[in-house]
C-alpha cells in the first residue's frame, strides 16, 4: 500500500502532521500554562518620590525608606537618616522603569529556596509613583558575564529572572548606601 506513494504524497503527509503538531502546541491547556509575563512592571520614574526596601525577615533589619528631595535622595532607617549615593538608587529606578523577564526561573513553589524567595528570605521592594504603588519580591542575584536577579510579583505563581543585580542592591544595609569619597592629590600638600 505504501509502496505506491510518491515523494509528493510523503511531503504532504509530513506537512499535515507538522501542522497538527504545531496547532496542538498552541491551543492545549498545558501550552497555555507555559506562557509568562512579557513585562513585570513599567514605572514612570519621573513620578517616583519615594520607595521602600523591606529586608528579609531572617536579616532582622528595619525597612529602608528612600525619599527624593531637592538635595537628592535621603535614606531613613529607624531614627537614622542620611543623604545617599545616587548611583545605586538610579540603578534600582532604571531596573524598574521597564522590567522585562529574561527567562522564567520556574514555579515559585519549586525555586523559592534556591533563589531566596521564601517568606523569610525574600526582600520586598515597594515603589510609589504618583498615585500608583508597585510591589515586587526580590530574591538572589547571580554573578557572571550577564548577571540576573530572580524576582516574583506578589500573587504570581512563577519566579522570573531579570537582567541586572537588583538583588545585590536590595541586600545593602544602611552603610552600603552612603557615598564613598575618594581623595585625590598629593599627600604632602594636604592640610588639616
Amino acid at each position: 500500500m505504501f509502496g505506491k506513494l510518491r515523494a509528493g504524497h510523503w511531503l504532504a503527509i509530513l506537512a499535515v502532521l507538522g501542522i497538527i503538531w504545531w496547532f496542538s502546541g498552541r491551543v492545549s491547556p498545558s501550552a497555555q500554562k507555559r506562557t509568562f509575563l512579557e513585562e513585570i512592571m513599567r514605572v514612570d520614574t519621573a513620578l517616583v518620590k519615594r520607595f521602600t526596601i523591606v529586608p528579609s525577615a531572617r536579616r532582622g533589619y528595619p525597612e529602608l525608606r528612600f525619599e527624593r528631595t531637592a538635595e537628592g535622595w535621603w535614606l531613613h532607617m529607624g531614627k537614622d537618616s542620611a543623604l545617599v549615593d545616587e548611583a545605586p538608587v538610579n540603578a534600582i529606578l532604571a531596573s524598574a522603569q521597564v522590567m522585562k523577564p529574561v527567562r522564567m526561573a520556574g514555579a515559585l513553589s519549586l525555586v523559592k529556596d534556591r533563589y531566596d524567595l521564601g517568606d523569610s528570605t525574600r526582600d520586598r521592594l515597594v515603589i510609589d509613583a504618583g498615585a500608583q504603588r508597585y510591589e515586587l519580591f526580590v530574591g538572589r542575584s547571580t554573578t557572571g558575564d550577564e548577571p540576573f536577579t530572580v524576582v516574583n510579583p506578589p500573587g504570581d505563581e512563577n519566579a522570573y529572572a531579570i537582567a541586572g543585580t537588583l538583588g545585590e542592591l536590595t541586600d545593602r544595609t544602611f552603610g552600603g548606601w552612603l557615598p564613598k569619597y575618594l581623595v585625590k592629590g598629593d599627600p604632602m600638600r594636604w592640610n588639616r
